[in-house]
């Protein structure tokens, strides 16, 4: 029973983080946006030539009915990956959360807050202005900003991105708001944005935000991608949300295994205490015979059989609830939204296990009511 109820429960929460995943506040707006990914690097392009592809192709799609926004990343949100580097702070000891911090970070065309739907809460996104000689202009996320310059306006303000000692000098021209970038359940992560133009990459996703509807805008990609470079691969093409459901599917697989398991476990549970009641009723029938001669009722008898077999049902209970409270805590990354102690899992997990174990016990609970004193004497 404990172990029957640790696997329904943790199954219970799993089923209501997958509810929950729908209201998490993503930081960007997934709705109507296609991607299509390549890797420029098989082909061995220089950063010149990623930026006059990149260029051309949001150009191009942007002339096309039907395209709102365009844009570009080289890690996608949500897409079970991540970059991580360092910023150090002039004047600072190089000690971590002092003048060193670490964070994830993207490269990107100007486009692309638009056409994901991030905000620019203060100071500005990147533009013609932003240069490849030019000084290096960063975006960084709240969740960066309030741990290196807390309670402060970040815009203008120096630091160095690259390594942990002896960075680039950067500035910081734009405030986004906190997203989510590696799980749907990640505490507040740091995040820093850089433009394509002032930092190399080899490989680039783009964006495209449409009309609703528009099921020709992957071919469209696709073509646009083929007339720019024939010989470009793409890697993936498929709706954001699509692809950033693919977060989604270890908790998936691990709420069907679990609810399996649990719904095994918990047919052996009840078979198993059906078939301990009855050997107790059978073990007992001379002493309930003689006991319903004396004159106890047969209500009494029975209300004793369920007594026993519930008293039971709530000890495994009990345990197995306390067993995926500690699971809980132990996956809570996965369980986005749900806490570790989630009333709806519990009750109704706990209404099942004591919903089966009451039939389970009912049999037996019945045979013991309905044994003839008369005939047990009889034969005794």
């Amino acid at each position: 029973m404990a172990g029957s109820t640790l696997l329904i429960v943790t199954s219970g929460l799993f089923i209501r983080a997958l509810d929950r995943a729908a209201e998490v506040d993503l930081g960007f707006d997934p709705e109507n946006v296609h991607v299509l990914a390549s890797d420029f690097r098989l082909l061995h392009y220089s950063h010149d030539q990623i930026l006059a592809f990149a260029d051309r192709f949001e150009r191009e799609l942007s002339a096309r009915p039907g395209t709102i926004a365009t844009g570009a990343i080289d890690q996608v949100p949500l897409s079970l990956g991540n970059q991580g580097s360092a910023v150090s702070i002039d004047g600072r000891e190089p000690e971590p959360g002092v003048g060193l911090f670490w964070t994830d970070h993207a490269t990107v065309t100007p486009g692309y807050f638009g056409v994901a739907g991030i905000p620019i809460v203060r100071g500005r996104g990147f533009d013609a202005s932003n240069q490849p000689g030019g000084p290096l202009s960063i975006v960084m996320n709240e969740a960066l900003a309030s741990r290196i310059w807390p309670g402060q306006d970040p815009i203008g303000r120096a630091l160095r991105w690259g390594t942990a000692t002896s960075g680039r000098p950067a500035v910081v021209v734009g405030l986004t708001p906190t997203g989510k970038y590696r799980s749907l359940g990640e505490q507040p992560t740091p995040m820093i944005y850089l433009a394509a133009v002032q930092n190399q990459t080899g490989s680039l996703s783009f964006l495209v935000r449409h009309a609703p509807h528009d099921a020709g805008i992957g071919s469209a990609m696709r073509a646009t991608a083929r007339s720019i470079a024939p010989d470009l691969g793409v890697t993936m093409e498929a709706p954001l949300q699509e692809v950033i459901g693919i977060n989604l599917l270890p908790n998936r697989i691990a709420t069907a295994l679990a609810s399996s398991f649990g719904l095994v476990g918990l047919l052996l549970a009840t078979v198993g205490l059906y078939g301990l009641l009855s050997y107790l009723v059978v073990r007992r029938r001379h002493e309930i015979g003689i006991r319903m001669a004396l004159g106890a009722p047969a209500a009494q008898v029975r209300r004793e059989i369920l007594g026993n077999g519930l008293r039971l049902t709530l000890a495994g209970i009990g345990l197995g609830t306390a067993g995926a409270m500690a699971l809980a805590l132990a996956i809570r990354s996965l369980l986005f939204g749900v806490g570790a102690v989630d009333p709806i899992s519990l009750g109704v997990s706990v209404l099942v296990m004591v919903g089966a174990a009451a039939l389970a016990c009912d049999i037996p609970a019945r045979r013991a009511a309905s044994t003839d004193p008369m005939e047990v004497l009889r034969n005794d």
